[in-house]
Protein backbone atom coordinates (compact mmCIF):
# COMPACT_ATOMS: atom_id res chain seq x y z
CA UNK A 1 0.00 0.00 0.00
CA UNK A 2 1.15 3.35 -0.43
CA UNK A 3 0.23 7.15 0.20
CA UNK A 4 -0.40 9.63 -2.77
CA UNK A 5 -1.05 13.15 -1.94
CA UNK A 6 -0.72 16.82 -3.08
CA UNK A 7 0.64 17.96 0.48
CA UNK A 8 3.62 16.83 1.13
CA UNK A 9 3.55 17.91 4.84
CA UNK A 10 -0.16 16.54 5.00
CA UNK A 11 1.05 12.90 3.34
CA UNK A 12 4.24 12.74 5.47
CA UNK A 13 2.17 13.04 8.62
CA UNK A 14 -0.64 10.67 7.16
CA UNK A 15 2.02 7.66 6.45
CA UNK A 16 3.32 8.81 10.51
CA UNK A 17 -0.41 8.32 11.56
CA UNK A 18 -0.93 4.94 9.51
CA UNK A 19 2.24 2.91 9.38
CA UNK A 20 1.42 1.42 12.47
CA UNK A 21 -1.87 0.02 11.23
CA UNK A 22 -0.86 -0.76 7.94
CA UNK A 23 1.83 -3.22 8.00
CA UNK A 24 2.31 -2.70 4.02
CA UNK A 25 2.51 1.00 4.08
CA UNK A 26 5.69 1.35 1.59
CA UNK A 27 6.12 5.11 0.66
CA UNK A 28 4.62 8.37 -0.11
CA UNK A 29 4.08 8.37 -4.04
CA UNK A 30 2.58 11.10 -5.95
CA UNK A 31 1.02 11.48 -9.56
CA UNK A 32 2.80 14.28 -12.05
CA UNK A 33 1.21 14.18 -16.12
CA UNK A 34 -0.35 10.64 -15.30
CA UNK A 35 2.90 8.85 -13.98
CA UNK A 36 3.34 8.16 -10.48
CA UNK A 37 6.70 8.80 -8.65
CA UNK A 38 8.23 7.71 -5.30
CA UNK A 39 9.35 9.96 -2.56
CA UNK A 40 12.60 9.87 -4.28
CA UNK A 41 11.18 11.85 -7.47
CA UNK A 42 12.00 8.53 -9.99
CA UNK A 43 9.03 7.13 -11.99
CA UNK A 44 7.28 3.58 -10.40
CA UNK A 45 4.70 1.04 -11.02
CA UNK A 46 2.52 -0.27 -8.17
CA UNK A 47 0.80 -2.50 -10.14
CA UNK A 48 -2.69 -3.30 -8.44
CA UNK A 49 -1.43 -2.46 -4.59
CA UNK A 50 -4.05 0.05 -2.39
CA UNK A 51 -3.45 3.52 -2.26
CA UNK A 52 -4.51 5.81 1.05
CA UNK A 53 -5.03 9.08 -0.98
CA UNK A 54 -3.91 12.21 1.46
CA UNK A 55 -5.82 15.16 -0.82
CA UNK A 56 -8.08 17.18 0.29
CA UNK A 57 -9.20 20.00 -2.20
CA UNK A 58 -12.07 18.44 -4.24
CA UNK A 59 -11.24 18.81 -7.55
CA UNK A 60 -8.03 17.18 -6.93
CA UNK A 61 -9.71 14.08 -5.03
CA UNK A 62 -12.23 13.44 -7.97
CA UNK A 63 -9.52 13.93 -10.93
CA UNK A 64 -6.92 11.42 -8.79
CA UNK A 65 -9.77 9.30 -8.13
CA UNK A 66 -10.49 8.66 -12.04
CA UNK A 67 -7.00 8.13 -12.32
CA UNK A 68 -6.31 5.40 -9.94
CA UNK A 69 -9.72 3.88 -10.92
CA UNK A 70 -8.07 3.80 -14.32
CA UNK A 71 -4.91 1.90 -13.88
CA UNK A 72 -6.71 -0.86 -11.59
CA UNK A 73 -5.25 0.41 -8.12
CA UNK A 74 -7.41 -0.07 -5.65
CA UNK A 75 -8.26 3.56 -3.58
CA UNK A 76 -8.11 2.46 0.44
CA UNK A 77 -9.10 4.93 3.36
CA UNK A 78 -9.32 5.10 6.72
CA UNK A 79 -12.67 3.84 8.40
CA UNK A 80 -14.76 5.44 10.90
CA UNK A 81 -17.57 4.29 13.25
CA UNK A 82 -20.22 7.10 13.92
CA UNK A 83 -22.08 6.52 17.38
CA UNK A 84 -25.38 5.54 17.68
CA UNK A 85 -26.10 3.87 13.66
CA UNK A 86 -28.23 7.47 13.14
CA UNK A 87 -25.82 8.51 10.56
CA UNK A 88 -25.55 7.37 7.00
CA UNK A 89 -21.96 7.65 5.92
CA UNK A 90 -20.75 7.23 2.72
CA UNK A 91 -19.12 3.99 1.96
CA UNK A 92 -15.94 4.80 -0.10
CA UNK A 93 -13.35 8.56 0.75
CA UNK A 94 -14.57 10.28 3.80
CA UNK A 95 -11.81 11.80 5.79
CA UNK A 96 -12.99 12.88 8.64
CA UNK A 97 -10.89 14.99 11.05
CA UNK A 98 -10.36 14.60 14.81
CA UNK A 99 -13.21 15.90 17.53
CA UNK A 100 -16.24 16.12 14.05
CA UNK A 101 -20.17 15.92 15.54
CA UNK A 102 -22.10 14.66 12.89
CA UNK A 103 -25.56 14.98 14.34
CA UNK A 104 -28.50 12.24 14.05
CA UNK A 105 -30.55 11.63 10.58
CA UNK A 106 -27.31 13.03 8.41
CA UNK A 107 -26.21 11.82 5.57
CA UNK A 108 -22.72 11.90 4.29
CA UNK A 109 -22.30 11.06 0.31
CA UNK A 110 -18.71 9.68 -0.73
CA UNK A 111 -15.26 11.38 -0.81
CA UNK A 112 -15.56 13.77 1.43
CA UNK A 113 -13.10 16.00 3.38
CA UNK A 114 -14.48 17.16 6.94
CA UNK A 115 -11.74 18.89 9.58
CA UNK A 116 -11.51 19.18 13.01
CA UNK A 117 -13.83 20.05 15.07
CA UNK A 118 -16.42 20.78 12.23
CA UNK A 119 -20.12 20.33 13.25
CA UNK A 120 -22.99 18.87 11.24
CA UNK A 121 -26.45 19.60 13.03
CA UNK A 122 -29.07 16.91 12.83
CA UNK A 123 -31.32 16.20 9.09
CA UNK A 124 -27.84 17.60 7.14
CA UNK A 125 -27.42 16.21 3.93
CA UNK A 126 -23.97 15.96 1.90
CA UNK A 127 -23.33 15.06 -1.42
CA UNK A 128 -19.80 13.94 -2.97
CA UNK A 129 -16.19 15.47 -2.87
CA UNK A 130 -16.65 18.17 -0.81
CA UNK A 131 -13.93 20.29 1.53
CA UNK A 132 -15.85 21.09 5.11
CA UNK A 133 -12.79 23.28 6.63
CA UNK A 134 -12.08 23.33 10.43
CA UNK A 135 -14.31 24.66 12.99
CA UNK A 136 -16.73 24.68 10.12
CA UNK A 137 -20.56 24.61 11.84
CA UNK A 138 -23.10 24.02 9.64
CA UNK A 139 -26.94 24.40 11.33
CA UNK A 140 -29.98 21.76 11.05
CA UNK A 141 -31.84 20.28 7.89
CA UNK A 142 -29.17 22.08 5.36
CA UNK A 143 -28.29 20.29 1.96
CA UNK A 144 -24.63 20.90 0.38
CA UNK A 145 -24.61 19.70 -3.28
CA UNK A 146 -21.03 18.16 -4.74
CA UNK A 147 -17.50 19.37 -5.32
CA UNK A 148 -17.87 22.39 -2.68
CA UNK A 149 -15.08 23.95 -0.51
CA UNK A 150 -16.54 25.43 2.52
CA UNK A 151 -13.39 27.36 4.03
CA UNK A 152 -12.36 27.08 8.19
CA UNK A 153 -14.69 28.56 11.17
CA UNK A 154 -17.71 29.37 8.46
CA UNK A 155 -21.39 29.52 9.45
CA UNK A 156 -24.22 27.67 7.61
CA UNK A 157 -27.17 29.10 9.27
CA UNK A 158 -30.45 26.18 9.51
CA UNK A 159 -32.46 24.78 6.44
CA UNK A 160 -29.54 26.67 3.47
CA UNK A 161 -29.46 24.61 0.30
CA UNK A 162 -26.10 25.09 -1.26
CA UNK A 163 -25.56 23.76 -4.89
CA UNK A 164 -22.84 22.33 -6.46
CA UNK A 165 -18.91 23.40 -6.78
CA UNK A 166 -19.01 26.43 -4.58
CA UNK A 167 -16.28 27.77 -2.47
CA UNK A 168 -17.03 29.81 0.47
CA UNK A 169 -14.30 32.19 2.37
CA UNK A 170 -13.08 31.66 5.90
CA UNK A 171 -15.11 32.96 9.20
CA UNK A 172 -18.17 33.56 6.71
CA UNK A 173 -21.99 33.11 7.76
CA UNK A 174 -24.19 32.26 4.99
CA UNK A 175 -27.85 32.80 5.53
CA UNK A 176 -29.32 32.56 2.12
CA UNK A 177 -29.36 29.55 -0.07
CA UNK A 178 -26.48 29.29 -2.47
CA UNK A 179 -26.92 28.14 -5.88
CA UNK A 180 -24.23 26.21 -8.42
CA UNK A 181 -20.48 27.71 -9.41
CA UNK A 182 -20.62 30.81 -6.80
CA UNK A 183 -18.00 32.47 -4.59
CA UNK A 184 -19.24 33.14 -1.23
CA UNK A 185 -16.57 36.06 0.34
CA UNK A 186 -17.15 39.48 2.37
CA UNK A 187 -20.76 39.00 2.88
CA UNK A 188 -21.41 39.11 -1.08
CA UNK A 189 -21.44 36.17 -3.90
CA UNK A 190 -19.26 36.01 -7.04
CA UNK A 191 -19.94 33.80 -10.02
CA UNK A 192 -16.69 31.62 -10.02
Amino acid sequence: MYIIGNNADYAKALYSDYSSLYSDLKDIIHIKDGILYNSNGKPISIGSSSVLLAVTEPKQKLKLVNILNAMNTGVQYPTYKIGYGLVDLGFTGNIIGKNVVIDYNSSIGEHNTIKHNAVISFSCKIGNFNYIGPSATIMNNCTIGNMNKIAGNTNISEFITIGDNNSITPGECLFEDLGANKKFQNGVVYKQ
